[in-house]
């Protein structure tokens, strides 16, 4: 009966040890590296050479070869982060599968994006001086009265400072510093190809601007002599566009306020009364070293409490909630070879201060049309009138 039971034992030993083996198979397999490879390719299934394969939970990763291939030890269940420059990275997860191709999309960083020179134009990535390009659909809800407002905080290096607070007034700008003790500092402003001067003025509307440009380094010399040296602002009017038909309307509303922390903080009545007896007392107690009588005392101000009116002359010239308002119709068309633009806009802002504002009224209009293949004509004309 005991060797019956020992048997019995044995044979129950033996069987869980034969289980708890095949579990340690069973994990040991699922834990072994699995030999992964495959190929990177573009959008147009060329190779991608160079590109980096890593793991993302151990950091360890290779490198593709000149045929985008690549061979990487994982895990079941772990996960590939493939990046290439200039193209959008991707993540896989490695299943059953050994082998894994991946495909990356190209990425857009505006490298290809057209900028505007006083020479030419040329592609983003193919420029190598100092230029600076503003995007000027972002500024379409920045409350610009005139050009130069657009340029502030726009373009690294450009300095833009406010020097009045006169409503529609054109702003400072410096490209290059203080270049000169004698003369002007002012950039070149072209408009269309066309120099202006150091001074764009306050009749280009700033609803009518495509693109701007600034040129900061010699090349602005080199292209527009001695009047480039302290800088260029390169500006392009909107132009009609071929085989398109489009209305665009805006309109801009606001107001405008002083803050409370930039009042002038000022004396009531009693208050002022009190301080120009105290003073006018002072001045003979220090001077004639003696006590003043209160008959010595102005009779405007010898009784302070009887003081009846209280004045704050700062809240009486300020504009509360002056209003801002800025419209814009422009319609353009092209048809063939022809193309034309009218627009029309309307800006009127009341200053911070009584009696004090700007009002313009403005309408551009341009057309072109192309003769043969290198010979074109245009036509732009501009008008406005303002009232400050």
């Amino acid at each position: 009966m005991k060797s019956r039971f020992f048997t019995h034992r044995v044979l129950l030993e033996r069987a869980a040890l034969c289980v708890t083996g095949a579990l340690i198979i069973t994990c040991a397999q699922a834990q072994q590296h699995l030999p992964v490879h495959g190929r990177v390719t573009d959008s147009d299934g060329q190779p991608l050479a160079g590109t980096t394969v890593m793991i993302t939970s151990t950091k360890h990763g290779t490198t593709t070869d000149a045929n985008g291939i690549y061979h990487l030890d994982a895990r079941r269940g772990d996960s590939l982060a493939i990046h290439s420059i200039g193209y959008q990275s991707r993540t896989v997860v490695v299943g059953s599968s050994t082998v894994i191709n991946v495909q990356l999309a190209a990425e857009n960083r505006g490298l290809s994006e057209v900028v505007i020179l006083g020479y030419g134009t040329q592609q983003k990535k193919d420029v190598t001086a100092s230029v600076s390009t503003i995007n000027v659909s972002e500024l379409k809800d920045v409350p610009a009265a005139n050009v130069t407002r657009m340029l502030a905080g726009q373009a690294a290096g450009v300095q833009v400072k406010q020097t009045t607070g006169k409503p529609g007034q054109e702003m400072q700008v410096r490209i290059r510093g203080l270049s000169s003790l004698g003369a002007g500092s002012d950039p070149l402003y072209v408009v269309d190809g066309f120099p202006v001067g150091t001074d764009i003025g306050q009749n280009l509307n700033p609803a009518d601007i495509s693109t701007i440009t600034i040129l900061k380094d010699a090349v602005s010399t080199a292209i527009y002599g001695a009047r480039g040296s302290n800088g260029v602002v390169l500006i392009t009017t909107k132009q009609a566009q071929q085989g398109k038909t489009t209305l665009q309307i805006t309109a801009n509303y606001g107001v405008q306020n002083v803050p409370e922390s930039r009042r002038t903080k000022v004396l009531n009545g009693k208050d002022f009364a009190q301080f120009k007896k105290d003073a006018f007392m002072d001045k003979i107690r220090y001077f004639e070293n003696r006590e003043p009588s209160l008959d010595e005392v102005p009779a405007d101000y010898r009784n302070p409490e009887d003081t009846k009116y209280s004045t704050d002359w700062l809240d009486a010239i300020l504009n509360q909630n002056a209003p801002y308002q800025n419209y814009n119709v422009t319609l353009s068309a092209g048809k063939g070879s022809v193309r034309s633009l009218v627009s029309l806009g309307y800006l009127d802002q009341e200053g911070s201060l009584i009696h004090n504002g700007y009002r313009l009224y403005s309408v551009r209009a341009n057309t072109e049309g192309e003769v043969n293949s290198f010979i074109r004509v245009g036509l732009n004309i501009v008008g406005s009138y303002s009232k400050q």
